[in-house]
């Protein structure tokens, strides 16, 4: 089954039911949003479900697309993306892991990120397992 990926208005949605206000940055958006299903010559570049969150994280935590609320943003989409792909079933866990998650990702210089790879190695533990029908 494919994956099931975010747009920019769901993203933007959840940004202003957080307190956002305004898109500043909208190419980071774009970028955000078309990461997790990126292919390069062909190649997908992000396999799994916990790659493909790690991106969608990494790019809405880091990219500051929004005037406010650009964490928060990241740690609903994740949970909107997590569950459009595991038949409604969200974090394992709970938010607040999610938002650790977010904030390890955040920092200027990030404990978890998509480069080392411990990311989506964090997430991975975060999404709940694949049942009949559910992409990988």
């Amino acid at each position: 089954m494919p994956y099931t990926y975010l747009t920019e208005v769901q993203i933007t949605s959840l940004n202003r039911n957080l307190g956002g206000t305004t898109t500043i940055n909208p190419g980071n958006l774009a970028h955000a949003v078309n990461g997790p299903a990126a292919v390069l010559f062909g190649a997908v570049m992000h396999a799994t479900l916990a790659e493909k969150a790690a991106v969608l994280v990494e790019n809405l935590s880091q990219g500051h697309c929004f005037d406010d609320a650009n964490k928060r943003t990241a740690s609903a989409a994740l949970n909107a993306f997590i569950k459009a792909n595991r038949q409604g079933k969200g974090i394992v866990g709970g938010d607040k892991k999610a938002v650790y998650a977010v904030n390890q990702c955040a920092d200027a210089n990030p404990v978890l990120s998509v480069q080392n790879g411990y990311l989506a190695q964090a997430l991975g533990k975060l999404i709940p397992e694949a049942k009949g029908g559910d992409p990988a």
